[in-house]
């Protein structure tokens, strides 16, 4: 029972996450024309703060779900598939927050935010990394999930995600170089069999 109430908990911190990522993507939307008027309108105190609730509040998801990582497996047929729609969702808005986050760290407009938007994207990429992997019952089950000792007081979210990152293009580097190995394999097959 108390991991049912724990993990209900920690669904409604991460819609309350939610929502203040889709405040954060709506937020002088970069795709507009009248991105230059809205940069000037909005104070910058008022912009890092929404940041920095944005980076508080990802956190706050982060130890709870790694508190709760074994929630998933304790429920059973409805009420799985309608709890792991949710944290799909949340996943879907941590990917536009990324996404959105990405092209204003880019963007020369945003700089007088200073890394604010930094945080927001290694922070919300450190918290999709854990959603996705307690989603994954599989490996909660085999690994036995994180171990929360790793993650102590002093733990930053930003050099997590940074390390995620990290992988992530190591990861993608390495799937490329097996591919062309296949690919260059594929091609010694192919003269053998045309001789």
């Amino acid at each position: 029972m108390k991991g049912i109430i724990s993990g209900v908990c920690a669904i409604a911190l991460l819609v309350s996450a939610n929502t203040l990522n889709a405040d954060y993507n709506e937020k002088l939307s970069i795709e507009t024309k009248n991105t230059q008027f809205a940069l000037k309108t909005i104070k910058t105190e008022d912009y890092i703060s929404l940041c920095s609730e944005v980076v508080k509040l990802n956190r706050w998801a982060f130890y709870t779900s790694l508190c709760d990582q074994n929630y998933f497996l304790t429920l059973e047929g409805k009420n799985k598939i309608k709890e792991k729609q949710k944290i799909r969702k949340i996943i879907k808005q941590l990917n536009k927050t990324i996404t959105t986050s990405k092209k204003r760290m880019n963007d020369k407009n945003f700089t007088r935010f200073e890394d604010a938007d930094l945080k927001v994207y290694y922070s919300s990429l450190a918290t999709k990394n854990i959603l996705e992997t307690i989603l994954d019952e599989d490996f909660i089950k085999v690994t036995g999930g994180f171990d929360t000792s790793l993650f102590k007081e002093d733990f930053d979210i930003v050099e997590y995600g940074k390390g995620i990152e990290a992988v992530y293009k190591n990861i993608t580097n390495e799937e490329k170089q097996e591919f062309a190995l296949i690919r260059e394999r594929a091609k010694e097959y192919e003269c053998l069999f045309q001789i």
